[in-house]
């Protein structure tokens, strides 16, 4: 069962991520939401860390999970099905 936007903000509050669905950034001279923009990097980087490689020094997947609102001891097989799930919403 998919859940829009609006219903997964009800179920965990305020986060950064729902704040910056109304910001946009220039990205290939097309604007695109800030938040689809950290969702679909973020999700890169889980990949990455899932296979043992650090997106770059200092990287903590917590940064992450705050942004999105996920709980912080989520692993990352869930945190990146959670992701992927958020990015349908976006592309459908």
């Amino acid at each position: 069962m998919k859940k829009n936007l609006k219903a997964i903000a009800k179920d965990v509050g305020e986060i950064q991520f729902l704040k910056d669905l109304d910001k946009s950034i220039n990205v290939n001279g097309r604007d695109m939401p800030l938040a689809y923009y950290n969702l679909i990097i973020s999700i890169r980087d889980f990949k990455l860390y899932d296979k043992g490689i650090k997106p770059f020094r200092g990287w903590k997947p917590t940064w992450a999970r705050e942004y999105f609102g996920i709980k912080p001891r989520a692993t990352n097989k869930k945190t990146i099905e959670l992701l992927e799930d958020w990015r349908k919403h976006f592309v459908n």
